[in-house]
């Protein structure tokens, strides 16, 4: 079975001259045949975000899909996010493990904040 959590990662331009680049970077570069297009990704071309989610799955570092996706996030992050207040793009990565104390939350570039985590009370 294995600890499981819930990951999403979302890519974008946040430069209007250049999301044609991104776009296509994006297309050229995401995991898409690791992880099912259909499934895993949400993408809206027209704004230029693409949303990596996936629900109860092992996010391992041994994991070849998983290395896919957090490379992809690297080469993006040094290619579009590293020039400051500069930055053509921006790159979030959240995750919410099993434990309520295991998240992550990262946002790189000129972020618009559109991954957050919300742990919320469920009664039964």
């Amino acid at each position: 079975m294995g600890y499981r959590s819930e990951v999403a990662y979302a890519f974008y331009s946040t430069d209007e001259e250049h999301k044609g680049v991104i776009n296509l970077w994006l297309k050229e570069n995401l995991p898409f045949d690791a992880w099912d297009i259909a499934e895993y990704w949400h993408i809206d071309e027209g704004s230029g975000k693409y949303v990596f989610h996936a629900l109860d799955v092992k996010w391992y570092a041994d994991i070849p899909e998983v290395l896919l996706v957090k490379e992809a996030g690297r080469k993006f992050i040094d290619l579009f996010c590293n020039d400051g207040d500069n930055s053509r793009g921006a790159c979030e990565h959240v995750r919410i493990g099993e434990n309520t104390e295991d998240m992550v939350s990262e946002h790189h570039g000129n972020s618009d904040y559109i991954l957050s985590i919300s742990r919320s009370i469920h009664v039964y």
